[in-house]
């Protein structure tokens, strides 16, 4: 317990060696009730860092290690993070300008979202993107920074950022918590990107060192999400940069129609199996569902008996 709330960008965890290393593997590391990350064990680790990148780092007073399965065995747990407390913002969304770059070429100007927000909203707020100005890019890493930037013979730019808290939400499909945003990138001679399934686009953004002229970019260094999230006609050696916000379905009965109709997208625990069943007694429409793994050869259910198993 951190007796406040503060920003987690990482936490560290040393692993017991002399004994039961194992069972750290599947390990779930929260903020609050910010899912950060989960523990995968490799047994030539004695430490692992969970990274809470999102929106410049989860906020929360506590920092849980959880583990549903078995014993949870640890060394030393570590926390990084800025050492003052973060005063939280109610407002659902900010606006942000960054400060105006350089008049010089590949300048930039950064618009930096509050702890715990992302950028749902990034443009070159003074214009001329295609012109004298390079475009835009939401930041990959932390997908809480709006990048602008300046272009040959432009007079500096500024960068303007709509923040909104990126929640996380219950998966319909019985996985781990949802992202409600999800921030992509790509570069190349002709950069693509589309949104997982369930997520819809809300804003794609686009940046070249050579310029952006005829490329389907608006002034401000905007795609409409009318059209694919995609600049053509760049190089290997001339090449574009796009960056893709995602936003999960608010319908989340139509995400789980979409995501996971059938036992193909379910998510079932170590041990379990899925299966479709009956969604009532008076209906013929199934949904998936799991159940405990059975092996046949449960003797309780062979009373007076005993089994062996055949591999069936």
């Amino acid at each position: 317990n951190m007796k406040d709330n503060y920003a987690v960008e990482k936490v560290w965890i040393k692993n017991r060696m002399d004994c039961c290393s194992d069972r750290i593997d599947g390990v779930k590391v929260y903020v609050g009730d910010f899912l950060c990350g989960t523990v995968k064990y490799d047994p030539s680790k004695y430490a692992y860092e969970v990274l809470c990148e999102e929106g410049h780092g989860a906020v929360g007073q506590t920092v849980k290690i959880v583990n549903d399965k078995t014993y949870l065995t640890l060394c030393e747990v570590k926390v990084w993070g800025p050492k003052e407390p973060v005063i939280e913002d109610m407002a659902s969304e900010d606006e942000v300008y960054g400060e105006k770059s350089a008049a010089v070429d590949d300048a930039k100007s950064v618009a930096s979202c509050p702890v715990g927000k992302v950028v749902t909203s990034c443009e070159v707020a003074t214009g001329n993107v295609g012109v004298n100005c390079d475009g835009a890019l939401v930041s990959e890493k932390t997908g809480a920074d709006c990048v602008a930037h300046n272009g040959g013979g432009g007079q500096g730019v500024i960068a303007k950022a709509e923040c909104t808290e990126n929640e996380q939400i219950g998966d319909p499909c019985n996985g781990p918590k949802l992202l409600k945003y999800k921030h992509l990138y790509s570069k190349g001679a002709n950069p693509s990107l589309e949104c997982p399934t369930g997520y819809e686009p809300v804003l794609c953004n686009a940046h070249s060192f050579w310029g952006l002229k005829d490329k389907g970019v608006s002034d401000v260094g905007v795609i409409p999400n009318d059209k694919p999230c995609t600049v053509p006609n760049c190089s290997d050696q001339l090449f574009c940069d796009i960056s893709l916000v995602c936003k999960l379905m608010e319908d989340l009965d139509a995400y789980a129609a979409t995501v996971c109709p059938d036992c193909g997208g379910w998510n079932c625990a170590e041990g379990e199996v899925c299966d479709m069943v009956a969604v009532d007694e008076d209906s013929e429409s199934k949904a998936p569902a799991c159940a405990q793994k059975q092996t046949g050869c449960d003797v309780e259910k062979m009373p007076g008996g005993s089994g062996v198993p055949d591999g069936q």
